[in-house]
């Protein structure tokens, strides 16, 4: 009976580092997913930014 004791620890270390893992992977998605919008975000505001200053150009010309 003391044989399985730490069989029985190492299954539930297991099962719970499993669930772990999976909730890193559902978070680091999560991240994966936030940083592109954020990117997306950025590379929208300085495209306005760059035509704001291209028009601004041609406007001192």
């Amino acid at each position: 009976m003391s044989f399985l004791a730490p069989l029985f620890r190492l299954v539930l270390f297991s099962v719970k580092w499993k669930a772990i893992d999976e909730n890193l992977q559902e978070i680091i998605g999560f991240l994966y997913i936030l940083s592109s919008f954020f990117k997306k975000q950025l590379d929208l505001s300085n495209a306005t930014l760059y035509s704001s200053k291209k028009l601004e150009q041609e406007y001192v010309k």
